[in-house]
């Protein structure tokens, strides 16, 4: 199986030497509109973040209109497989489609998020806000200042009055500073790319249920398509390039789609539910993955993370103009919107009612979010 290059892009990377408004943790999709936001209200900014990947990394994400809109408004360009739609196998054999058509901003596009990610870092690049590419090594607050230092040894250092924890879900600065991740559900996503033969590809997302989960199937410009399958995190998840082929020649639809194609990469990543408490604390505040993990089905995180970060950038402009209940109140909506979030989770599953016995399918008909208390909005000094 051939994977994906994991060599570094050549940028440049700047000591930081004066304090800033804000410094942004993180330069994925959340941190990247975080800082072009923040620019764009002209605040000082700057960005903390280790070497992106180069290129492709195998894993496909689809753009809702509405995220698309987002991107355009920061002045950002990606190209990606036009979307038809939704084709589904969801509570019954047959499928059912979707199409873009019913939504007047269309059905979107799924994007490489590589390749997404690389865009936005050379829209912030472009910007001119300094970027640190390394990992956060420690923090400290001095006299209403957060003292951050960066890279081996923290040998790079930046003051900055606000901090945007846009780290993704190992939310590097928020739980140096003692917010906890509260894990509401652990699933893992399998994830295939596949170069398939001379001929034309669908172009809507396609979902399948399975009796121990469920896939999807993203197609990508050059011809690939990415098959992902999401089951518990136990045993069962398919480890090796063969086990993988054969947990897809086993469904009905997926099958189809990617037959005759040759496996380019796989990858596992975490897939569950989580939220980190608090979400917000005394000059900084949490977004994208490192505030709110969401499962792949709800077909809307690359959108939420733009439209988080542009949010936490706007908090932050409001604290630092004086607005003492900003952060506080964005940490009440990022828990209300959870809260909304995993009812309607547990209603999309239990639409499945096939195998409602398994265990994968018993344990997401419940909102476990419901019958949990905890202050998400209590300061961490």
């Amino acid at each position: 199986v051939r994977r994906p290059s994991r060599r570094r892009p050549r940028r440049r990377r700047s000591a930081v030497s004066q304090n800033y408004d804000v410094a942004v943790i993180g330069s994925g999709p959340a941190g990247a509109a975080a800082a072009l936001e923040a620019r764009r209200r002209g605040l000082a900014v700057c960005v903390i973040s280790p070497p992106p990947t180069q290129g492709s990394t195998g894993v496909a994400e689809t753009l809702v209109p509405e995220g698309l809109e987002q991107l355009e408004y920061l002045g950002v360009v990606v190209e990606g497989a036009r979307s038809a739609g939704i084709e589904a196998s969801w509570g019954s054999p047959a499928l059912t489609f979707q199409s873009g058509i019913t939504n007047p901003g269309g059905a979107g596009i799924h994007v490489d998020r590589g390749v997404l990610d690389a865009a936005l870092l050379d829209a912030v690049v472009g910007c001119r806000v300094p970027l640190v590419q390394a990992r956060l090594f420690r923090v400290r607050r001095d006299r209403g200042l957060w003292q951050l230092e960066a890279g081996a040894g923290g040998r790079l250092t930046a003051t900055a009055r606000t901090v945007v924890d846009a780290s993704g879900r190992s939310a590097a600065f928020a739980r140096r500073v003692g917010a906890r991740r509260l894990e509401f559900d652990t699933m893992a996503c399998v994830v295939g790319v596949f170069e398939l033969p001379a001929r034309e590809s669908a172009a809507s997302l396609l979902v399948e249920a399975v009796p121990d989960g469920w896939w999807f199937c993203t197609p990508l410009l050059g011809g690939c398509a990415s098959a992902a399958y999401v089951t518990g995190a136990g045993a069962g998840v398919p480890s090796s390039p063969a086990d993988f082929i054969a947990a897809i020649d086993g469904t009905a639809h997926v099958s189809s789609r990617v037959r005759g194609g040759r496996l380019l990469c796989l990858r596992r990543r975490a897939a569950g539910s989580a939220i980190l408490t608090p979400c917000a604390g005394d000059g900084w505040i949490a977004v994208g993955d490192a505030a709110v993990r969401v499962d792949p089905l709800s077909g809307a995180g690359l959108r939420d993370a733009i439209l988080g970060g542009r949010a936490g950038a706007g908090e932050c402009a409001a604290t630092l103009g004086g607005d003492r209940d900003a952060f506080a109140r964005h940490s009440r909506s990022v828990c209300r919107a959870f809260h909304v979030y995993s009812a309607a989770r547990a209603a999309q599953y239990a639409i499945e009612s096939r195998w409602s016995a398994r265990s994968f399918w018993a344990r997401r008909r419940i909102d476990p979010f419901s019958r949990t208390a905890f202050s998400e909005h209590r300061p961490v000094r």
